[in-house]
């Protein structure tokens, strides 16, 4: 899903960018995989991830609450 410019913090839209970059470096067996990489991914992705759901729900939740 792409959202536009401006939807979220450049840098965390950045994050989500190497992210899915990485993913395909994994599925596709690109080049040999970096554990330090590996293991940064595991650590700080989850963390990237909420921050994009709650950037979601804020966008999709009702104006008047």
């Amino acid at each position: 899903m792409r959202m536009r410019s401006g939807a979220c913090a450049a840098d965390l839209a950045s994050r989500l960018g190497r992210a899915a970059g990485f993913r395909n470096v994994v599925a596709h067996a690109y080049d040999q995989l970096d554990m330090v990489r590996v293991h940064r991914a595991a650590r700080e992705g989850p963390a990237d991830l909420r921050a994009f759901l709650g950037i979601l729900r804020d966008r999709l939740s009702p104006v008047a609450q």
